[in-house]
C-alpha cells in the first residue's frame, strides 16, 4: 500500500514484482467521501476504472477482499 497525497493505492505482489490492484481517492474532506477505482488490464486500455463511491471503511470491505481471486477481474 501506498499513500500519495490524497490516495490510497493498494498493490499485489505477482511473480517477483508488485501491480497497482486498488486505488481509494478522498473526493471530499468534509464528509470523508472516498471513490474507488481498479487496476484494468485490457490491452490498449491499461488504466484505472471507476468502481464506486462512498465511505472508506465500506469500500475496502466491499472490494479488498477480491484481491489475488479471479473475482477481481469481474469487478466493472
Amino acid at each position: 500500500m501506498d499513500v500519495k497525497g490524497n490516495q490510497i493505492v493498494v498493490y499485489e505482489g505477482q511473480g517477483g514484482s508488485y501491480h497497482q490492484m486498488l486505488r481509494f481517492t478522498l473526493m471530499d474532506e468534509n464528509t470523508r467521501q472516498f471513490s474507488v477505482d481498479r487496476w484494468c488490464f485490457r490491452g490498449s486500455i491499461d488504466d484505472w476504472f471507476p468502481l464506486n463511491y462512498g465511505e472508506l471503511p465500506k469500500l475496502v470491505e466491499k472490494y479488498c477482499k477480491h484481491l489475488g481471486k479471479e473475482s477481481f477481474f469481474e469487478l466493472m
